[in-house]
Formats: structure tokens, sequence, C-alpha cells
């Protein structure tokens, strides 16, 4: 059977969802069971720690509430308010201690890295044999500069996750990614 699979980058939580192509059905995706939450929701937060693991989600909120390190969560806001393009915006150091010189491009496309991944694993253990043929983004409506922007960053991210998603696979059951394994693939697709 092959579905549609839907990804909603939130504000404060992403979501997913799939559907069949032939039958149009609809398949409930509880990403929260599997990333350490709950529900069907996801929290869009990201940290990034000492050792260059970036945490995604509740494990991002769980590691800031247990150390002095930042979250971020409000990745949703560079997309919609910046006006540069994010490839040239770098991440503040408050919120990366470690050497890697990131982009809030690069951050961005690390979470949707974890929420790809997190859906397809979601899917898997519904049962259902489902193959992914089709990825569907869900995005506000801007106009002009501020909507080519908008879609060529989630264009990035997108591409990123799908790529990345065998790189992101224990990050969903650790909440984590190590910064090492994901940095060259990041550069190799910009």
């Amino acid at each position: 059977m092959s579905a549609n699979l839907c990804l909603d980058f939130g504000t404060a939580y992403s979501k997913a969802s799939a559907w069949t192509i032939n039958t149009n059905r609809p398949i409930p995706l509880p990403l929260g069971r599997d990333t350490g939450d709950s529900g069907f929701i996801v929290p869009t937060t990201v940290l990034v720690a000492n050792d260059g693991i970036v945490y995604f989600g509740e494990a991002a909120r769980d590691k800031g509430r247990n150390s002095d390190l930042p979250v971020i969560d409000d990745l949703k806001r560079y997309l919609t308010r910046q006006r540069r393009a994010l490839d040239r915006v770098l991440l503040p150091t408050r919120f990366n201690p470690t050497r890697f010189r990131l982009t809030i491009r690069h951050v961005i496309a690390l979470y949707w890295g974890f929420l790809t991944c997190a859906a397809m694993k979601s899917l898997r253990e519904r049962g259902d044999q489902c193959d992914v043929v089709q990825r569907t983004i869900t995005m506000p409506v801007f106009s002009g500069d501020q909507h080519r922007h908008l879609k060529r960053e989630l264009s990035f991210a997108s591409d990123f996750g799908w790529h990345a998603r065998d790189e992101f696979k224990d990050a969903v059951e650790s909440g984590g990614v190590d910064l090492r394994t994901v940095v060259q693939r990041l550069r190799c697709l910009e």
C-alpha cells in the first residue's frame, strides 16, 4: 500500500499524519508515544548539548530542565519573521556550546529529520505495510519574498529530513542525534 506522509511544523508542537494513496484512508500517527511524550504531538523544541548531541521534542525539554542549557522553542518564528536567508543566520552562541558552525537553517533541518523519522517509525509500528511515496509539508501562506524564502527553507529541511532518516533512527528512541554524524550530510545538501 502506498501512503502520503504529511508533516506539520508547528509553533509550539509538531505533528504528522498519513493517508493511503489509493483509498484515501487516513492513518493516525501517535508521534508523542514514540518520542517520550503522549498523544499525537511532539514539542517543536531543540537543545544542543556541550557534547555535540542535539536533542529534540520532549527529550530537549527534559535536558533543558535538568541543566543550565537553554532550549530553542521558537524555530517557527525564524521561518515566519526572518527576512534574511536562514543559511546565513548563525545559531546564537548561547544555544550552541559546540565547535560546530550551525545556522538556523541547519537547526530547522535537524528537527525536520527527527520529525520525519518519528513519523516513519510510527507508521511502521502501526503494522500497515505502507511505502511512503509522497510527502506533504504544511506551511503558512505569505506573499512575495517571504513566501519564496519560506518555501526554500522548508524544501531544504524536507530534503535533509528524507535523506538523513537513517541517521535519525536512534534519535527517535534516545531523543538526540550526534552532530558528527549529520553535519557532513547537511553541508552536502547545501
